[in-house]
């Protein structure tokens, strides 16, 4: 359209909005705080507006014909609960794709900074979300797909070959896995799962918290595994119900869209672990376009309002609780509602020393970079000052090298211990620890220097010294070096240099004080 809009419930995640009823604009105080120019913000629309006519570019760009009205649309989790038909006041969905969440319809704003809920504007300006989400949901089953269940996967795959399309295949092999596991009985042999692979929101928000199998036992088979991770998902998902139960009256029944839907064992399964009714529509994994389609509807004129749309989003299945499973899953719940708080600190413990070990590992490479680059740079002056000193005649090459290596050891823990070691503490104790090693370093590359360009190491190439790179086994006791063995040496020593040297300043001059300024 070549304008730029903003629908207010995408406005609202900016957390510049103000969405009190008679608001509903960019709050010019949040706008100041955080200096921000509300000339460069974008205008604001409902969802069901029109933002504009579809330009010429963009028709040619997409296949479609210039001038179609383009409408506000919304967020995924608008739209997904629009497309659900939970579009009326107290309406409850379950979503459950790469993350779940549980949302009901409100008219009124409430926050649950306990719990972490908070109603969050949606597609209808006349109502709020009252939102509560999980990381990961679906994302657990597909790794299990991709972990727990790949040999199964595979010889599934090559016995059935009839899938045209991605989405049949993928749709197929969730059914496929939830079909494994629907003989189990409820708990899993006993085993819990924790649907936290990705840190958690609500109703606790840790984003250390993660994933686990607990109670695993010698019986315990990859099918009980699976069991238990979808059982977890929904124990979560009960769990969120029962935070929105504290401050809302919640339907018996709630509508669960999201791949999740797909499998009747999944939604029997939810449905008896919540003990709600659980309705599902037609291609639920289709629910936001759904909702994006209907929101069109209503800016159309085609549909009254959004919440009309309810009732053009026909119910395909019920499943409803059975009351005996629902309470072999209760003393399930319970301990998985305990586990978060039983191992929060343990969990802590874990993400800190691997979030500590993956820095250390990205600092000592970062560090070996920057010293060798440094000591490059020194490489470059000591080669300098060893060459030119040593076209001084009667200059030994001993001493030319002795020399180069004094300043290139200047130059270089000058530089690596400002930006390689960022330390600057106790300069005399770090230059006297340096110093220990040059002590060793220093006698040893000269003599290995005397040794070499006198010929008793280079003659072994059998090279002839008019080459002045190698050979200097013909020229007598005194006589000028030429420049070839001078090099060769050089560098030999600034490799054995720059080997020892960094594990030295590391391990040695700067131990802990590592990047501490």
């Amino acid at each position: 359209t070549d304008q730029a809009t903003m629908t207010i419930d995408s406005a609202y995640s900016t957390f510049l909005f103000d969405n009190r009823p008679k608001k509903m604009r960019w709050s010019k105080k949040l706008c100041k705080m955080f200096k921000i120019n509300m000339d460069h913000l974008p205008r604001i629309i409902k969802s069901t507006d029109c933002a504009g006519l579809l330009t010429n570019k963009a028709a040619k760009d997409l296949g479609l014909v210039p001038g179609i009205k383009v409408f506000g649309g919304g967020s995924d989790a608008s739209l997904i609960g629009v497309g659900a038909g939970a579009t009326a006041i107290n309406d409850t969905h379950v979503y459950c794709g790469t993350s779940g969440w549980v949302n009901t319809v409100i008219d009124h704003r409430l926050v649950d900074t306990k719990a972490m809920i908070a109603g969050v504007s949606g597609a209808d300006e006349k109502t709020l979300n009252y939102f509560a989400e999980m990381e990961t949901a679906g994302k657990c089953l597909e790794w299990a797909r991709n972990h727990l269940a790949r040999d199964e996967i595979v010889l599934y795959l090559h016995a059935h070959r009839e899938y045209k399309t991605y989405e049949d295949k993928q749709t197929a092999l969730f059914k496929y896995l939830n079909e494994k596991v629907k003989d189990v009985p409820p708990g899993a042999g006993g085993v819990l799962f924790t649907p936290w692979l990705h840190g958690n929101r609500c109703p606790f928000e840790d984003p250390k918290a993660a994933g686990m199998f607990f109670g695993i036992t010698l019986e315990t088979g990859k099918t009980e595994l699976i069991r238990a991770l979808l059982e977890g998902v929904y124990y979560h998902i009960r769990w969120m119900l029962e935070c929105h139960e504290k401050k809302l009256k919640i339907k018996d029944t709630i509508r669960f869209v999201g791949g999740g839907a797909i499998s009747p064992i999944s939604c029997q399964m939810l449905a008896d672990i919540t003990g709600k009714k659980v309705e599902t529509i037609s291609k639920p994994q289709n629910v936001g376009a759904t909702g994006a389609a209907a929101i069109v509807g209503v800016g159309l004129g085609l549909i009254k309002d959004v919440p009309s749309i309810k009732k053009y989003i026909p119910i395909l299945h019920t499943y409803v609780p059975d009351a005996k499973k629902h309470e072999l899953f209760e003393p399930y719940y319970l301990v998985f509602k305990n586990l978060h708080d039983s191992n929060k600190k343990n969990f802590k413990e874990i993400q800190d020393k691997s979030a500590a070990e993956r820095l250390r590992k990205r600092e000592t490479k970062m560090q070996g970079l920057k010293f060798f680059l440094f000591s490059c740079s020194a490489g470059v002056i000591q080669l300098i000052c060893t060459t030119l000193f040593g076209l001084i005649p009667g200059m030994p090459v001993s001493g030319s090298y002795l020399i180069g290596l004094v300043a290139s050891v200047i130059w270089n823990f000058t530089f690596n211990r400002k930006f390689t070691f960022k330390d600057a503490s106790n300069v005399p104790k770090a230059m006297a620890l340096a110093f220990l090693f040059y002590v060793f370093f220093a006698p040893a590359s000269v003599t290995l220097s005397a040794y070499f360009t006198n010929g008793d190491v280079l003659s072994l190439f059998r090279l002839p010294s008019y080459l002045g790179i190698l050979g200097t086994k013909d020229l007598p006791m005194g006589a000028e070096i030429p420049l070839g063995p001078t090099l060769v040496t050089t560098f030999i020593c600034m490799f054995f240099n720059l080997t020892l040297e960094f594990p030295w300043q590391k391990f040695v001059v700067f131990r802990k004080k590592n990047n501490k300024k």
